[in-house]
């Protein structure tokens, strides 16, 4: 984790996977622990902080449908708009 420590400017944390995803929730100690959902957000600390959920884009999800192009630009551009200020709307 001393990378993240190190990231003193970090505002948006995408976690790849539900095992990233489960390691960030228990990093930023978030209670009560939020099951895993693709696209969907979360905000940790004083609230200047947001962790969202992606599926992995290993070959496994993306080949299969699971994860699309569309849906993992979504993740993208959800991040973007959050960083620019819009509210983050989950789901």
């Amino acid at each position: 984790y001393r990378e993240i420590e190190l990231l003193t400017n970090l505002k948006v944390v995408v976690s790849l996977g539900r095992i990233a995803f489960e390691q960030m929730v228990d990093y930023y100690h978030l209670s009560p622990k939020p099951p895993f959902h693709h696209g969907k957000g979360y905000q940790v600390s004083d609230g200047s902080k947001l962790l969202i959920a992606s599926y992995h884009p290993s070959r496994q999800n993306t080949q299969t449908g699971r994860l699309t192009e569309q849906m993992f630009d979504l993740i993208w551009n959800r991040a973007k708009s959050w960083l620019e200020g819009e509210k983050f709307e989950s789901g």
